[in-house]
């Protein structure tokens, strides 16, 4: 006769069980951390791309344009189809920015892109650099391209309730000048929902929006904020939809990872272009 093999015991089976829930739990940090790396390279690329496409324009031209920087840039991020729509003789009926979606402006790690996705932007300008209109961008940076911040990770979007019946949303558009201060846009309805939409430059350090500036009061105090709740976003700082810093690119092309342990006094010097701040050691 043939020899009958044993059933799997249920201590056997309980053995095997947490054996495998131990695998799982040293395995899912390492996923998690590859799948973050390679989340936060394909964004830096994105940074860079936008700061070589500055480099590129500033190079052919001294002056920024009519439009925001970001439309300027555009024939730059292999996107001129859309430039030519933002064009005063452009395409009737398409010159409006509202109605593309421009993936090289949107960080896929911001939660707020859950709100909206048309006509914004998770990666803000320092307005400090384009504050002026038709500025001289060679001539405004005179702290070192290396020692000052030209672009950072924003939210494109902030919502926030009121109250049952009022929804207040804030939307970073990539389509206005930074220094046009347009009031907001009167109450629609939008499935039943009463909304106020405020449009907001794609910008950080702007003055004409009452943002945190450097040198002012508040600047001793803040820097930006890590990855905060989207009804918690403040749109006069920057915002990072990590953890572990704010992704930024430089005057000079480059890109790095700012740490939350910088000092506002710091942070604030890198901001500012010809300030003649000595930045701290923590940068």
């Amino acid at each position: 006769m043939s020899e009958r093999r044993p059933a799997l015991s249920l201590l056997e089976f309980l053995v095997a069980v947490a054996i495998v829930a131990i695998l799982l739990a040293l395995l899912l940090p390492a996923v998690q951390k590859v799948r973050l790396s390679a989340s936060v390279t394909r964004e830096k690329n994105k940074v860079r791309q936008i700061a070589l496409a500055i480099h590129m324009y500033a190079d052919n031209h001294d002056r920024i344009g009519y439009n925001s920087i970001f439309v300027e840039i555009l024939p730059y991020m292999e996107r001129g189809a859309y430039y030519e729509k933002m064009l005063p003789n452009g395409p009737k009926g398409e010159a409006l920015w509202g109605a593309e979606v421009m993936p090289p402006y949107l960080n896929e790690d911001d939660p707020s892109l859950a709100i909206q996705r048309i006509g914004v932007a998770s990666y803000c300008i320092n307005a400090q650099i384009y504050k002026e209109f038709h500025a001289n961008r060679s001539a405004l940076i005179r702290d070192g391209m290396s020692n000052t911040i030209e672009i950072t990770t924003c939210y494109a979007n902030k919502k926030m309730k009121r109250s049952d019946q009022d929804i207040y949303r804030m939307l970073r558009s990539w389509g206005m000048e930074i220094n046009i201060v347009l009031p907001p846009v009167p109450p629609i309805d939008i499935d039943g929902v009463n909304m106020t939409i405020e449009m907001r430059p794609a910008a950080f350090a702007n003055p004409f929006y009452g943002d945190v500036l450097p040198g002012s009061a508040e600047a001793q105090s803040v820097t930006f904020q890590l990855r905060p709740k989207i009804e918690e976003a403040d749109p006069r700082i920057p915002q990072s939809p990590y953890t572990h810093g704010l992704l930024a690119g430089l005057a000079d092309g480059s890109v790095r990872m700012i740490s939350p342990q910088i000092s506002p006094q710091t942070f604030w010097a890198a901001v500012t272009p010809n300030g003649g701040e000595v930045l701290g050691p923590d940068w």
